[in-house]
């Protein structure tokens, strides 16, 4: 029990670190020799790093929020499967425990000051790299709503939604055993869901407030407008 909880412990905190790493703070930084919280909605996330109107910046948001949630990923899968002798449900355990550590990493970064981005793209991220089912399912219905409604953010609250349904129709078989206990796979997955979404949206109450005023950001408007 002693070296599962340190496995766990240690997955969780390699994920954070690397979340940590906030890309769009990083090149905003780097590249505008500006630190993107003081840029149009003040958020350190992808949308935002669009809004700078630097197509460098959002390309390297981009593949630099998905490739540390990628290894986080794959950092915590191996320390788990080799934790827990390959057990059933253990990669699973492993990848959602630095799924979630990342993406908090990434709303709280430690480097940062602990103000961060909103946590989609890691979120997106680490479905990518876990189900791509529930991640194909989820970005579509994001990519209608973004296209009627012109805003990212009412996308993403309704695709929440979408994602935890999504979460409980694809969830896996088998149950994994920890700590004495046997337990579904699928709690994990559609816990983490449930989770992950409600932190999500609490970081979008700004964002629900602007929306209920009608005063929300939509796409095709650059920073400073």
């Amino acid at each position: 029990m002693e070296n599962t909880i340190i496995a766990m412990a240690v997955t969780a905190l390699i994920a954070y670190l690397l979340g940590s790493f906030n890309s769009s703070i990083i090149f905003s930084k780097l590249l505008m020799k500006k630190d993107i919280r003081t840029i149009g909605s003040g958020n350190a996330g992808f949308t935002n790093s669009m809004r700078t109107g630097n197509k460098a910046i959002a390309i390297l948001t981009l593949v630099g929020d998905v490739a540390k949630v990628g290894i986080a990923v794959w950092i915590g899968t191996t320390i788990m499967t080799d934790c827990l002798d390959n057990a059933v449900g253990a990669d699973v355990l492993g990848a959602y425990i630095s799924g979630f550590f990342a993406m908090l990493g990434h709303i709280f970064p430690i480097y940062f000051g602990f103000r961060g981005g909103k946590g989609v793209l890691t979120l997106c991220a680490m479905l990518l790299f876990t189900d791509w089912r529930v991640c194909l399912v989820s970005l579509a219905v994001w990519g209608v709503l973004l296209a009627v409604t012109r805003m990212v953010s009412l996308s993403v609250l309704i695709s929440l939604w979408v994602y935890m349904a999504a979460a409980w129709v694809f969830r896996p078989e088998g149950t994994l055993e920890l700590f004495g206990a046997h337990i579904p796979v699928a709690y994990i997955t559609v816990g983490a869901a449930v989770v992950m979404s409600v932190i999500i949206t609490i970081s979008h109450r700004s964002n629900i407030v602007r929306i209920i005023h009608g005063t929300e950001n939509k796409i095709g408007k650059k920073a400073g407008e």
